[in-house]
């Protein structure tokens, strides 16, 4: 799956774009379409966000850098805890219920 890129205030940058689609794709099993990435720049720092769906809930996390990289990682990173959290809550919660009903 591509990652789709827009940038603002920032040169388009291909390498980056191959490198988000490239961290994407070890997700791509739980997203819902693709991942939508928006790089920018102001003044000196570096701002990436990335929004997607995936367990019928839409995710919007974002991360800033000295670099447009540094700030792409840390917005992929937090997006992937996230995920790994609230798959693992939604778990929790299929799990965790008892159907009394089999029983009678």
């Amino acid at each position: 799956m591509r990652a789709q890129v827009a940038y603002q205030h920032v040169d388009h940058s291909p390498a980056l774009d191959q490198w988000l689609s490239q961290r994407f794709e070890k997700l791509e099993s739980v997203l819902e379409g693709p991942a939508k990435w928006f790089v920018s720049k102001k003044g000196d720092l570096f701002n990436a966000a990335v929004k997607f769906r995936s367990f019928g809930k839409e995710f919007y996390l974002h991360g800033e850098g000295r670099n447009a990289y540094e700030a792409a990682s840390k917005a992929y990173h937090r997006a992937a805890r996230k995920l790994s959290k609230y798959r693992s809550q939604k778990k929790r919660s299929v799990h965790g219920r008892v159907d009394l009903s089999a029983n009678f």
